[in-house]
């Protein structure tokens, strides 16, 4: 996310955006962690990160890689346990609901024993369509 010029340094301004809007300092290690996620997701693979608690996992790393994937062309999803929901909800809505940013935010309850109905296939068309 970062690239140097001799003594110059430039930064992705979408990372600089994000610090602004929210007030926050990205950490070093949550740029590395962000910038390990979407190199595998360029390359169509997929990783898994573990972090502690108060790491940034909810407030940090999964709004601003919401914002890097939603290329216009992708549906992004994020997935929480239920105990996790009305609190990853509420972060993505507050981030998402900036004048700069507006992005949807839909909730979809599901589970592996879920039918698919054409009122889900409603659903996700919406969101595809809501960019």
């Amino acid at each position: 996310f970062t690239q140097r010029f001799g003594e110059v340094t430039r930064y992705d301004p979408r990372l600089l955006v994000f610090e602004f809007l929210f007030n926050i300092l990205l950490r070093k290690t949550q740029v590395r962690i962000l910038g390990n996620f979407m190199r595998s997701a360029k390359e169509g693979n997929s990783i898994c990160h573990q972090m502690i608690m108060g790491d940034g996992k909810t407030t940090v790393i999964m709004p601003l890689l919401a914002l890097l994937c939603a290329d216009g062309q992708r549906l992004v999803c994020a997935c929480t346990p239920a105990a996790l929901l009305d609190m990853s909800r509420s972060i993505m809505i507050e981030h998402f609901s900036s004048s700069i940013i507006p992005k949807p935010v839909i909730t979809l309850n599901f589970s592996r024993l879920s039918v698919a109905s054409p009122a889900l296939l409603n659903k996700l068309d919406s969101a595809r369509l809501g960019r």
